[in-house]
């Protein structure tokens, strides 16, 4: 085997050795990106609850959720965002799911 056949069989070693490297990470990331995916159902779903008992029960509406309303409105979504982030600290996707979700 000459010099260029014995540098493609270092290349696909490489390469092996790479995608050996990338599956045994990506499978990790992948089992982890499942799990967020589940945990942020099931905070939708508790959220839903305890959105119905409070109905329920006769609470007064959360004075944000109404300002949010209102923001919106008035064509004020994304002021509407950053003042959820500010008031409870949200990622700029979490306060926008919760302004979607008004």
């Amino acid at each position: 085997m000459g010099e260029r056949g014995a540098m493609l069989v270092e290349f696909v070693e490489w390469l092996m050795v790479g995608m050996s490297w990338l599956a045994a990470v990506s499978l990790p990331i992948y089992a982890l990106h499942q799990q967020v995916r589940a945990l942020e159902r099931r905070v939708r779903h508790t959220q839903e609850l305890l959105r119905q008992v409070a109905e329920r029960l006769g609470l007064p509406e959360d004075p944000l959720a109404a300002e949010i309303r209102e923001l919106v409105a008035r064509g004020k979504t994304v002021e509407a965002i950053q003042r959820v982030c500010k008031v409870r600290g949200l990622t700029l996707k979490e306060a926008k799911e919760f302004v979607d979700s008004i």
